[in-house]
């Protein structure tokens, strides 16, 4: 006791380091079964290892009232917000990672990826309204868009920006990639606790429902 209250100040600084270590296990430990929700990790997005280095995706969000958020990156990656009543309206996912066996590029310098990573959103009927000026004049043009799927990979952006349309249907594939990397992805819906964990290829979400953040995990999985 003598010790503690003479090093009162050494003490304090090794339990706050020693408490933040055991935060990160905990977030870590967590994240492999559970989401990675604002209640474990308060910031998003998120990305997080814990399949190592070799594999991994770089996400981003397009986030109503926000736009376009932070990209990440990680074996675990989260985009979007929870309990905030957002919904994502557009999302680019792009592979990194030493494991990826690539091609092209002089020296490796620009080499691409062998592996592919495709994903498609289904974004709802939705009206918006642009603006045009011809003559010194204002023109207001009223546009309708039937609901529809959009589909991209490797970095390409997928949804729609600058409509109020939220994405409300989700799935994503992994092709050409090493024997036995593959993903899985749970989504945050409108009103709607996280979803399972599903295999690639999957379609997740629901008609007339927003989805409001996409989770995602690649390497060697169970």
């Amino acid at each position: 006791m003598k010790f503690i209250k003479k090093n009162k100040k050494i003490f304090m600084s090794l339990l706050a380091i020693a408490m933040l270590f055991s935060a990160s296990i905990s977030v870590s430990a967590f994240t492999t079964a559970g989401p990675l929700d604002p209640f474990i990790s308060p910031n998003f997005p998120i990305g997080i290892d814990f399949f190592g280095d070799n594999y991994k995706i770089k996400a981003q969000g397009h986030i109503a009232t926000i736009g376009w958020d932070k990209s990440v990156k990680g074996s675990a990656v989260t985009i979007g917000t929870t309990g905030r009543s957002l919904r994502l309206e557009a999302v680019k996912f792009e592979l990194d990672g030493y494991g990826f066996p690539k091609s092209g590029g002089f020296l490796g310098i620009g080499a691409k990826t062998i592996a592919n990573l495709n994903y498609s959103v289904y974004v709802p009927r939705h009206t918006y309204t642009t603006t045009t000026i011809s003559g010194g004049i204002f023109r207001t043009i009223t546009q309708t868009v039937e609901g529809n799927w959009y589909h991209g990979s490797n970095g390409q952006e997928v949804g729609t920006t600058g409509r109020s349309a939220p994405i409300e249907k989700f799935k994503m594939t992994l092709t050409n990639a090493p024997s036995g990397v593959s993903l899985k992805y749970k989504v945050h819906i409108e009103g709607m606790p996280w979803t399972d964990w599903l295999p690639q290829g999957e379609e997740v979400g629901v008609f007339g429902k927003r989805i409001e953040a996409i989770s995602i995990i690649i390497g060697n999985l169970p």
